[in-house]
């Protein structure tokens, strides 16, 4: 902001999170609390001298309802290449392979507070007796801790594994018979969600299991994969039945699905 006072250009602000909201959303901190006035402060401050907010939410209420103008915002949601995901499956073979044995449900990414994968081990542990394995690639700072868990319940259908490199999640994502995510059930999803890992998931051709209730479900608008409410093992448990009783072919068409849907609305040539 300033360096564009002093520079005498446009200032061009990117919202990736919605900070100090998220904190409070996920408990660690208050509205009332002095570091998240200060960055209420700042946010508005930003805000207010931006010419431009580039948003990645999936619309533009948060920012009326603190007062900004709306036409000063624009929405660019994530995305992702999807000519990577075809040049790199040809180039670059996954580090990790899986037993056809079983159905393979695959998590990529952050193993963090506002994942919800205490939400899947507690899935997992009620799907104990099918052949379906959980596979959890990434790190992050509950990943110790969800550890502890599987290891206290003798939860066995969970696998965890270390980080892989970018150019191979590709690859990777094609072992899995269905791909996870799962967000918390906090008020700010009203706002929308932009992960990158949902595109990502849906360039990979595989169907989507999304547990999260958000003002954007675009695994369901996509006719993609199964959507369940956020934070319900019982009813994610029934979704993930659900989609292994389906036919292979049918769980083909819904990962089709999600691919041309990916395709057309968030490739990074489109965006």
């Amino acid at each position: 902001m300033y360096l564009a006072k002093k520079y005498k250009c446009p200032f061009i602000i990117e919202i990736r999170d919605l900070w100090p909201e998220t904190w409070v959303a996920l408990g660690a901190t208050t509205r009332k609390s002095i570091i998240y006035k200060i960055f209420a402060y700042i946010e508005k401050k930003l805000y207010k001298n931006a010419n431009k907010i580039i948003t990645l939410t999936a619309n533009k209420d948060y920012y009326i309802s603190i007062g900004i103008d709306e036409k000063k915002v624009e929405i660019v949601s994530n995305g992702v290449d999807v000519e990577s995901y075809d040049s790199n499956l040809k180039e670059y073979k996954s580090p990790l392979s899986f037993s056809k044995d079983n159905f393979n449900i695959l998590y990529t990414g952050s193993h963090a507070q506002g994942d919800a994968l205490d939400v899947l081990i507690e899935t997992a542990e009620l799907l104990s007796e099918e052949k379906i394995v959980f596979h959890l690639v990434g790190e992050g700072v509950i990943k110790e801790e969800l550890k502890k868990i599987v290891r206290k319940n003798n939860i066995k259908n969970v696998k965890f594994y270390d980080v892989v490199k970018k150019y191979e999640i590709p690859s990777l994502l094609k072992e899995s018979d269905a791909v996870i995510m799962l967000l918390r059930d906090i008020p700010l999803y009203k706002y929308g969600m932009s992960p990158n890992k949902i595109y990502e998931y849906f360039a990979s051709s595989k169907p989507i299991i999304f547990s999260g209730s958000v003002a954007n479900d675009i695994v369901k608008e996509a006719n993609a994969g199964i959507s369940v409410k956020a934070e319900n093992s019982k009813e994610l448990k029934e979704g993930i039945l659900s989609l292994w009783k389906m036919r292979t072919d049918e769980r083909e068409t819904l990962g089709k699905n999600g691919r041309k849907y990916v395709e057309k609305n968030y490739d990074t040539k489109v965006l």
